[in-house]
């Protein structure tokens, strides 16, 4: 798989798309409800669509 930057976020991306703090990200990393991610090099890269989703998702259960 080839990264695209455009397609791929950061956990510090992903926490302000989500206005969550970096440590809710690795919370949900390691209870495994975080949106789909690969790891690159010891970094986490979230895929942005499926990660736009889970945004849409969380915010219809506010």
């Amino acid at each position: 798989m080839s990264l695209n930057n455009n397609e791929m976020l950061s956990i510090t991306e992903l926490a302000a798309l989500l206005d969550v703090s970096r440590q809710a990200i690795y919370n949900w990393l390691e209870s495994g409800t975080a949106p789909r991610n690969e790891r690159f090099g010891g970094r986490v890269l979230f895929h942005k669509a499926e990660a736009e989703q889970f945004k849409s998702n969380r915010d219809q259960t506010k």
